[in-house]
């Protein structure tokens, strides 16, 4: 279900505009293979903003996304994004950077409480992150994050914070349901959106070796995905140049 955009602030709407003129015939791989009678949580790759942007305009079903909750709060948006978007500054160029960090803050804060997208934490606040998923779930929407921190993995992804699989031991004592993970492969350079097989919760498992389990298969199937789609560049997690960008074989 897309957003309807005559509900959305001028500011929404115009970036929405402008990611539409940029990827007008934007590519859906194998969303019609999912049964979306039960939400599920899609785990994709960050593609630096592409990610998060992707999932909120070009996604095509009802979802809320997991956004870092220092974006979200005004207070520390452009420390955030001072210190993540640009992590390779000339230190001599350095301060000049706090400028597009304040607007960056302030619109990616401003869209991401607009749709409300859910905070995510890393720290005792990370049990707000779960209640808020569980509440998403619960009302039948799908839930998008992105777990990717800045460690290699391969040649394709970083490797993946692991707690988001917890989300399914509190989902099945709750509802008695087996929650779905999908791996979503985001190509920005083939304008591409690409899911693969689902893989279910088994609530019968040990929970870390479920933990461990659940998000490697994501790893690999996304990565698996990004080799079997056409030659392209792969907008990796960390923000380097894009000549350095790696290709998917």
């Amino acid at each position: 279900m897309k957003n309807k955009q005559n509900k959305h602030s001028f500011t929404y709407r115009l970036c929405s505009s402008l990611v539409h003129s940029a990827y007008k015939h934007p590519n859906l791989v194998d969303f019609d293979k999912l049964d979306t009678t039960e939400p599920c949580m899609f785990v994709g790759n960050h593609a630096q903003l592409y990610g998060p942007i992707f999932a909120e305009l070009i996604f095509p079903l009802e979802k809320r996304i997991w956004c870092i909750g220092e974006v979200m709060d005004k207070s520390t948006a452009t420390a955030y994004c001072y210190k993540d978007f640009w992590p390779h500054k000339n230190k001599f160029f350095a301060p000049l950077y706090k400028i597009p960090a304040f607007f960056a803050g302030w619109l990616v804060g401003k869209l991401s409480r607009e749709v409300n997208a859910i905070p995510v934490y890393h720290d005792g606040r990370l049990l707000g992150t779960i209640k808020g998923t569980l509440s998403a779930l619960e009302e039948g929407k799908n839930v998008v994050l992105f777990p990717e921190y800045l460690q290699p993995y391969n040649d394709i992804l970083y490797q993946f914070y692991d707690k988001y699989v917890d989300v399914a031991k509190l989902y099945y004592k709750r509802t008695g349901k087996c929650l779905k993970f999908v791996p979503m492969y985001i190509a920005p350079t083939i304008s591409t959106i690409a899911v693969g097989t689902p893989i279910a919760y088994d609530p019968t498992n040990d929970p870390n070796a479920e933990r461990d389990k659940i998000n490697n298969y994501i790893k690999e199937e996304i990565t698996r995905m990004a080799k079997s789609l056409p030659k392209h560049k792969v907008v990796p997690y960390e923000n380097i140049k894009k000549k350095n960008y790696p290709y998917n074989k």
